[in-house]
């Protein structure tokens, strides 16, 4: 399907998965993103980091894995 411009306005499915951790281990974060890349479908997995100290893979299973810093400013604010 295209606009009028000819620009393709395909609708395409998309995949999110969400992942929250609070106060877990870097090994539980690990096995959450592992199952979810491991559950198909997604091509990346984005992983909000609000100040903790797990380290995250950069990828898993082919699914890459992308961090996005935060400040921490406290839940609620």
């Amino acid at each position: 399907m295209h606009d009028t411009t000819g620009a393709d306005c395909t609708v395409r499915s998309v995949v999110v998965g969400v992942v929250v951790t609070h106060s877990a281990a870097s090994d539980v974060l690990e096995r959450c993103l592992g199952a979810l890349a491991g559950a198909g479908g997604l091509g990346c997995i984005v992983v909000v980091d609000n100040g903790g100290s797990a380290s995250v893979p950069g990828e898993i299973d082919g699914v890459s894995i992308e961090v996005l810093r935060v400040p921490n400013r406290g839940y609620g604010a």
